[in-house]
């Protein structure tokens, strides 16, 4: 038995790394699912459509994701070239990511579209977010840098059309 004591520190070594790479393995799993890329905007792991949205030549939808099972991100380019993404996701459930750093505003404003409050957290030319909720979904239009109106342009229209319902 004492012949095989050298070789200890060495299986436990094995022991460990093998248990290092089945965790490295098993976290790249799932943040590779954190992610998932849709076809339309239909949602069937989270319980939900993305039924309406703008229609305007100048801009269109590119990609369609699901993040964590929960919330859906819906990405935008309005000519020339401008991107910013929509999510959607169920009353009360965060759509800011916990490693996602805040958009740098300078300015928040309330306004009433069509009788819904919406939160816009601006800076002229710069970043911005706009939030509001209907029928029990949540919305986050986010407008990472752009043209400067941009965002104030595209909020009452997101705000009045897009939509989301149960499946």
């Amino acid at each position: 038995m004492t012949e095989l004591l050298p070789f200890l520190p060495l299986v436990l070594g094995m022991a460990l790394l093998a248990a290092i790479l089945l965790a490295w393995h098993c976290l790249n799993r799932a943040h590779a699912e954190d992610w998932v890329l849709h076809p339309r905007p239909s949602f069937p792991a989270a319980g939900f459509a993305v039924t309406d949205l703008p229609a305007y030549e100048f801009l269109a939808r590119e990609r369609c994701w699901l993040i964590r099972r929960t919330i859906a991100q819906l990405d935008f380019v309005a000519d020339p070239g401008w991107t910013f993404w929509l999510r959607v996701g169920r009353r009360g459930q965060p759509l800011t990511l916990p490693d996602e750093p805040p958009i740098p505003h300078d300015q928040r404003q309330i306004r009433r579209v069509d009788g819904l409050r919406v939160e816009m957290l601006y800076s002229p030319g710069g970043a911005g977010l706009v939030r509001w909720s209907r029928n029990g979904f949540d919305y986050a239009l986010t407008f990472p840098a752009g043209e400067m109106g941009l965002p104030s342009g595209l909020t009452a229209a997101f705000v009045r059309e897009a939509n989301a319902e149960p499946l």
